[in-house]
């Protein structure tokens, strides 16, 4: 364990917020703006205050309730995302219009984060860092063959010939290979330096907290770091000599071996020598980069969150970060992202949100959060992105980040990420109900505690020995993490570091809010000699141990019949809630049971209601969720209506056109159509209208009753994408996701029955049939147009595809 490993364990998490942590009916039903998703907000054109008023108006009656300001310079990537961003970066003026934005944010009860950079990766202030202190430019330790006899270059560290180290003088045939400092190119920094994180927090923190430090802890909460990270053979000063000290022999007589290629093999005195030179890394770089920040932002009145890059696998090969555990918890808020569809329906989905909701657990922090979307493409419907937040929120994660929408919709945001959420994509009206349902989701997931009793060891000083040692134990560890999952069984992830400063309290291993009363360890894995000891003291205490090949033995938290339906329990003072969620890309017919006796609740997310149970035998959609709160409190709530008298099905449509979006030469349009209804046929309207067509259609359906039923259940079958129902002229339902099945108060119901039901695709068909983008060069349509146009293929079918059913 490194020497600094107390300063990360013991840290006792400071809770700014005002949560209550009993279930409150009230408040689920309309939660407070905390709860909603924070969304991007990427400047990167000309901003105005008059600007800045429109948008966060237009946001705020949309139910986007928090923000952070994305600032992306014209010096960010000048030759494959050129933008217009003025004022300029960092300058008075621009902190002029941060302050007028954050203060009329303030204004609306809105929040905000405070984006510690100018685009990303955090620690060079766009470049700044570096034409302030060139010293401070990244550094790596890389090879290069020499003449020989060996006269060193001014930036060498080591040379070695045949495999073994040389001195200034030695002469041998042939070439030498020479070890030395890199520079980097462009302005990335070395965060290794602790003087690069101190130039980073004076050229950004210091300036935000002279124009916004007021609104510190208030509007603004925390401050997010964005992707920072190191080389894997990552250098700085001292770090020989540091090494030395700790590990007792000379990391210069090794340099091969650090610098071959991690997926390469080596002998044992090779794998220790990455191993340690892997392990100081990493606390080099939480020391030096994370643990900074940290500081300050607790000592200005905000808590510090962020995620790492490449944190969504266990382990890979260019992972700048070395270890993930113990970089998050240097965070008050841990997280991931998942924007480049890492989390997707239909995919082998990996578990990795749980890498920042166990580091939460660990240091006592009752929140981790997500980036999300950005980069999964205009096709993004809401039953993807419910996916998604539920995927996450079933391991732990509880505050989300919504990426992107811009200031300006000119030609200019084409060259960012899509989906890129702007008023005019023909989904924006339904977002506002989209964002209600997050945010009670995301009350829920903030109440109580987590119910975690297992914890996985994961195997970092195999992982960092590399090669064939480290691909074999990730798989290990991966394949027990899932089977656990699919057991139902509450699980975090633990590392020799979690292991070597655990305090044994009773029968359970823990520190900050975590108690583990089970470990599950891997059969033969390299475990550090004190993190031995403390399992020897765990298991004479009373704690339980099994490993990986005695899984049979874990307990599940709940009995579900199906091992596609994902699980989060949650502890509260007034009772239990439970989340399920079907992650199977089909339909699941499950059964479901409880060990814990009393009221049975159903809480709807998307509607705010709470119904009396029926959790025996359920059937789910893909992506869909039930939640149940169990608690010997009585709340006024109803079975679920059947409806069992009778069917009506509706195969008789008409239709027209509502709106269309369209990209312009010279940005986003959208266009009011207005044209009378005409006779139409359920199935895709692409065939009407053209696969070129996002917008929104209109269809109109009549039903009679014979005699006017207490209320009636409307099913609307597959609807793609989303859709608001008008019944006799009263607005009744929005829908986004499936199953798309409302019930109607009959006081609205007549003999004669007319229905309208706009139905919004997403901006696909637009991307997909947009010749002109294609042709544009990357310099002018930016990186992102070719990634994403193959997802929104996907997405062009639209329209209301299966007839009608009515149940009373």
């Amino acid at each position: 364990m490194y020497g600094g490993m107390e300063i990360f364990m013991k840290y006792t998490h400071k809770n700014n917020q005002d949560v209550k942590f009993s279930f409150d009916k009230e408040e689920f039903l309309n939660p407070k703006n905390e709860f909603f998703p924070y969304y991007t907000w990427v400047w990167s054109s000309k901003i105005t205050k008059e600007g800045i008023v429109s948008r966060l108006d237009e946001y705020e009656k949309n139910n986007i309730k928090n923000v952070y300001i994305l600032p992306e310079p014209k010096e960010f990537r000048p030759d494959t995302m050129p933008t217009s961003l003025e004022p300029d970066y960092l300058s008075k003026e621009y902190f002029e219009l941060y302050r007028y934005a954050s203060e009329y944010a303030e204004s609306k009860g809105m929040g905000l984060l405070l984006y510690d950079e100018g685009g990303w990766p955090s620690g060079s202030a766009c470049g700044k860092v570096i034409e302030e202190k060139p010293h401070l430019i990244h550094k790596t330790l890389s090879v290069r063959k020499v003449n020989l006899p060996y006269s060193p270059s001014g930036d060498a560290v080591a040379c070695f010939y045949d495999g073994k180290r040389i001195k200034e003088g030695f002469n041998a045939e042939g070439l030498a290979d020479e070890y030395y400092i890199k520079q980097g190119a462009g302005y990335y920094t070395d965060l290794l330096e602790p003087e690069t994180t101190d130039t980073f927090i004076h050229l950004t923190h210091e300036q935000y907290k002279k124009s916004v430090g007021h609104l510190f802890g208030k509007t603004i909460l925390a401050s997010f770091t964005d992707e920072p990270s190191t080389s894997r053979t990552g250098w700085c000063d001292g770090f020989a000599e540091k090494f030395k000290k700790r590990y007792g022999y000379d990391v210069l007589d090794h340099l091969p071996v650090i610098c071959l290629d991690k997926e390469e093999d080596t002998d044992e005195k090779g794998m220790q020598v990455r191993i340690d030179y892997t392990d100081l890394l990493a606390e080099v770089f939480a020391e030096n980069y994370f643990m900074k920040l940290r500081s300050w932002c607790n000592e200005n009145n905000l808590l510090s969150t962020g995620h790492l890059n490449g944190d969504d696998v266990t382990n890979h090969k260019h992972q700048g970060f070395h270890s993930i555990l113990r970089q998050l918890r240097c965070l008050d808020i841990p997280g991931v992202d998942s924007i480049w569809r890492q989390i997707f329906p239909g995919n082998d989905n990996h578990f990795f949100p749980r890498f920042a909701s166990s580091a939460a657990n660990q240091i006592g922090s009752p929140y981790a959060i997500t980036e999300s979307f950005a980069i999964y493409g205009a096709g993004l419907t809401f039953d993807q992105m419910r996916y998604v937040i539920l995927y996450q929120l079933t391991r732990g994660i509880n505050i989300f980040n919504i990426m992107e929408t811009h200031y300006s919709y000119d030609g200019v945001e084409r060259r960012g990420p899509r989906p890129g959420f702007n008023p005019c994509m023909p989904i924006w009206n339904h977002l506002k109900d989209f964002n209600k349902y997050v945010a009670r989701l995301s009350y829920l997931a903030r109440l109580g505690e987590g119910v975690v009793s297992y914890a996985v060891y994961m195997p970092m000083r195999d992982i960092w020995a590399g090669g064939s040692r480290a691909k074999k134990w990730v798989d290990v560890f991966d394949k027990t993490v899932k089977a656990l999952e699919k057991a139902h069984c509450s699980v975090d992830i633990i590392d020799d570091d979690f292991l070597e400063t655990a305090s044994v309290e009773g029968n359970a291993l823990s520190t900050g809010t975590a108690k583990y009363t089970t470990l599950v360890m891997l059969k033969g894995a390299d475990i550090s000699e004190s993190a031995k000891e403390k399992l020897k003291q765990f298991k004479d205490a009373g704690g339980k141990i099994i490993y990986d090949d005695e899984l049979l033995k874990a307990e599940p938290v709940a009995e579900i019949s199906s091992e596609n339906v994902s699980l989060f329990k949650r502890i509260l003072p007034n009772g239990v809630l439970y989340f399920l969620q079907n992650e199977s890309a089909e339909e699941e017919k499950v059964s479901v049971s409880f060990f814990e006796k009393g009221n049975i609740y159903e809480l709807k997310a998307d509607s705010g209601e709470m119904l009396l149970a029926e959790h025996g035998n359920i059937v789910l959609k893909s992506g869909e969720e039930k939640i149940y709160f169990i608690t010997d409190e009585k709340y006024d709530a109803k079975l679920p209506r059947k409806y069992t008298k009778g069917i009506i099905t509706i195969d008789k449509l008409e239709m027209k056109r509502k709106s269309q979006f369209i990209i312009g030469e010279k940005g986003y349009e959208k266009h009011e159509i207005e044209e009378d209804f005409v006779s139409a046929n359920f199935g895709d309207w692409c065939k009407v209208y053209g696969d070129d067509f996002s917008g929104e259609v209109i269809y109109k359906a009549e039903f009679n009753l014979d005699d006017i039923p207490e209320s009636i259940e409307i099913d609307l079958g597959d609807v793609r994408y989303s859709c608001d129902v008008n019944l006799n002229g009263a607005a009744v339902k929005t829908l986004f996701a499936h199953p798309f099945e409302f019930s109607v108060d009959g006081k609205i119901l007549e003999k004669k029955n007319t229905m309208l039901i706009t139905v919004a695709n997403t901006p696909a068909n637009q991307y997909s049939s947009a010749g002109f983008l294609d042709e544009m060069p990357e310099s002018e349509i930016g990186p992102y147009h070719k990634i994403t146009k193959p997802f929104e293929k996907d997405s062009i079918v639209s329209g209301l595809m299966d007839k009608i059913v009515i149940r009373y």
